[in-house]
């Protein structure tokens, strides 16, 4: 699966904690960083929970 895909059209990618059923941590997101693909990052494509998520988590990348 692509960068794109997994940020659809809000630009951003959020990266959970770990991945497998042993983390513990329930692969909540952590980090957020711009997709790949160059889409830009809009805020207002996002839900409630995305614009939450995207607030507390620390963000890996450049802003645009």
């Amino acid at each position: 699966m692509s960068e794109c895909l997994d940020c659809h059209n809000t630009g951003v990618v959020f990266i959970g904690c770990c991945s497998g059923n042993m983390c513990c941590c329930m692969g909540y997101p952590v980090a957020a960083k711009p997709c790949k693909c160059g889409t830009t990052v809009d805020e207002s494509k996002m839900d409630s929970t995305e614009k939450f998520m995207l607030e507390h988590v620390e963000w890996l990348g450049e802003i645009q």
